[in-house]
């Protein structure tokens, strides 16, 4: 067929005719994919659809992964919402033809890797026992149960993050002999360990707590607790006396909250340029989304990656508002997005499509993640907000509450309370360590400047 002829066809709108002709006469289409167009166009009529009707199923059995490629580009020409729709589509293609090609591929042998620890399984029976009852304390903590064990209850998170010390701890002794006991000899072996990989002062006060916390639930003798109890006590001042990684990573760091902000403003509008069924697309409106958000709620990443629209965060009239227990201390959060923000969120809702299909895709995604790659049906994984954030600026998504707590206390120590609400601490303590630590900044700052209008002077009186 002519392109008079394709054109020409009743199959062809006015409008979409139209536009093929002029990129077709500027350059920008194909003949190829003018005919790839047309045929597609007879894939809809069979299905008694019209363009517009263009659904996602119909894009996926239009054929091959080349094919619906090729589709895409065309249409993010001619039909930028339709071309959209291919997005889904062609991920569903391109996983089948991963599968197709692994189910050939030869086996990759990779190499064992050094363990330093032992899975909880290779633990002693006392051992694993003793981890099972904090591990049902902390869960009965979490739903509100009422436990049989009267204990002392710790947060999951930090039973799962002793799990690693204990395992250390297994494989010193077992590795040096020592038996399955919790003793200050077998304490002490595990310390050297840590000296030879020179492990930071606030890792090894953090370990000293979680075993100090495992030592008191397995029964072990008073003289070992005392000698962790004086170790925390040591690593505690050594670690005062210290910078942490974290404060060498912010007194280094080189953006501040409005470089931050503009960043997430600058992908958005780099998704914008980017064709619509192209994954970029959706990466940019993701990573925007999840940075202004974190300027606008510095959530934590556990709160922060399972949002659900219609849930935690809602699309009202004006904005969007934000509202959900936090996962670390169950406080209520609330607050709503700025308009900038609340821009991002429509994007990433519409992905492509029109403004005017927001409230049709708000009724589509109810109760479903904000943050999802499979259309909402499940979240993204906990770290990825901190992926985002190390992808874009060098450091994790923790980072920026960092930043908050230290730009009130610095520039309105007054209302320092308030930052701490924000970023959801419950602690006082933590509020008043980033007022500390940002006093502490300005003084050496004040002696440094006196010592610089001093030298001159000195530099004088020694010529004299």
């Amino acid at each position: 067929m002519s392109v008079e002829e394709v054109l020409g066809s009743p199959l062809w709108a006015d409008e979409l005719a139209f536009a093929a002709l002029e990129h077709l006469q500027a350059g920008k289409l194909t003949l190829a994919q003018l005919r790839l167009l047309h045929r597609f166009l007879l894939h809809l009529e069979q299905r008694g659809k019209i363009l517009v009707q263009t659904g996602h199923q119909d894009l996926a059995d239009f054929g091959p992964l080349w094919r619906v490629e090729g589709l895409a580009k065309a249409l993010s020409m001619l039909a930028p919402e339709v071309a959209a729709l291919a997005r889904p589509a062609l991920k569903e293609l391109r996983a089948e033809k991963w599968r197709k090609e692994k189910a050939v591929r030869k086996p990759v042998i990779r190499k064992s890797r050094r363990r330093l620890s032992l899975p909880p399984e290779a633990w002693p029976a006392a051992w694993r026992i003793a981890l099972r009852t904090l591990e049902a304390r902390a869960a009965e903590a979490k739903g509100d149960e009422i436990g049989h064990d009267d204990g002392p209850v710790y947060a999951i998170s930090i039973v799962r993050s002793l799990t690693n010390i204990v395992g250390q701890l297994a494989k010193s002794n077992r590795d040096h002999g020592l038996g399955d006991v919790v003793s200050v000899g077998a304490v002490d072996v595990l310390l050297r360990s840590f000296r030879a990989r020179e492990t930071r002062p606030t890792t090894k006060l953090a370990r000293t707590k979680e075993l100090l916390v495992f030592a008191a639930e397995l029964g072990a003798r008073e003289d070992v607790l005392i000698f962790l109890r004086q170790l925390r006590e040591g690593f505690e001042r050594e670690a005062k006396l210290n910078r942490t990684r974290k404060e060498d990573v912010l007194l280094s760091f080189p953006y501040d909250l409005g470089d931050i902000y503009l960043k997430a403003m600058d992908l958005l509008a780099q998704a914008g340029e980017t064709p619509a069924h192209q994954d970029a697309a959706f990466h940019a409106r993701m990573d925007a989304a999840l940075i202004g958000l974190s300027c606008n709620a510095p959530l934590r990443c556990g709160d922060l990656h399972r949002l659900r629209i219609g849930r935690e965060i809602v699309r009202q009239e004006q904005s969007w508002r934000l509202r959900l227990e936090q996962k670390k201390n169950q406080q209520c959060y609330g607050v709503s997005a700025w308009p900038e923000v609340a821009e991002m969120l429509d994007a990433l809702i519409l992905d492509g499509r029109s403004p005017v299909a927001l409230s049709q895709r708000l009724k589509e995604l109810e109760g479903r993640y904000l943050f999802s790659w499979d259309g909402g049906l499940a979240a993204v994984d906990g770290q990825w907000p901190s992926k985002v954030w190390r992808r874009h600026f060098g450091v994790g998504e923790h980072y920026v509450r960092s930043l908050w707590c230290s730009y009130y206390a610095e520039e309105d120590p007054d209302n320092a309370w308030a930052a701490s609400a924000l970023v959801g601490h419950g602690s006082e303590l933590t509020r008043q360590a980033y007022e500390v630590n940002v006093q502490r900044r300005k003084s050496m700052s004040t002696v440094q400047s006196l010592i610089q209008q001093l030298l001159p002077q000195c530099s004088e009186t020694s010529l004299e």
